[in-house]
């Protein structure tokens, strides 16, 4: 007879087993974008902060709208305060693509418009499209060069 102890390996093997395979149906894979790939098809590079953000349903579609507060315009309509930025509804399924922004971050954002029937609407669905505050000096300095005075 097989005994209880004998057994206690079994349910472990079979948690990292269904880790396993649950883990490899969450990977998601970007391709590199240079930095003049990014600027290039970046509507609006703005440097400011995540400062809120909010469920909402526009032409039948849900979804959560972020408010990003502007410090500084580099490529898009100069004096604009705000940006909006289109996220993934909360009650939708999870992608293995899906980038999740917090209320506070804030550092330089390379904006694509989500369509141009949407005008001011964006998306930041690249890693590259965000940049915290830590480590946007050098990225700033460098977009600073390749844009237009």
């Amino acid at each position: 007879m097989i005994s209880h102890r004998s057994l206690a390996w079994v349910r472990p093997i079979l948690c990292c087993l269904l880790l396993l395979v649950v883990c490899l149906d969450a990977v998601a894979m970007w391709a590199r974008m240079s930095e003049s790939e990014l600027l290039e098809r970046s509507d609006l590079v703005v440097s400011g902060t995540l400062i809120g953000h909010s469920p909402v349903r526009t032409a039948g579609e849900d979804m959560v709208l972020a408010v990003i507060r502007i410090d500084t315009v580099y490529k898009g309509a100069a004096g604009q305060l705000v940006a909006f930025l289109v996220l993934p509804a909360a009650d939708r399924p999870l992608s293995s693509s899906d980038l999740h922004y917090r209320v506070g971050q804030s550092g330089l954002w390379f904006l694509r418009q989500r369509s141009a029937a949407e005008r001011g609407l964006f998306l930041a669905d690249h890693p590259q499209r965000f940049t915290p505050s830590a480590s946007a000096s050098a990225q700033i300095e460098s977009l600073q060069k390749r844009l237009p005075k």
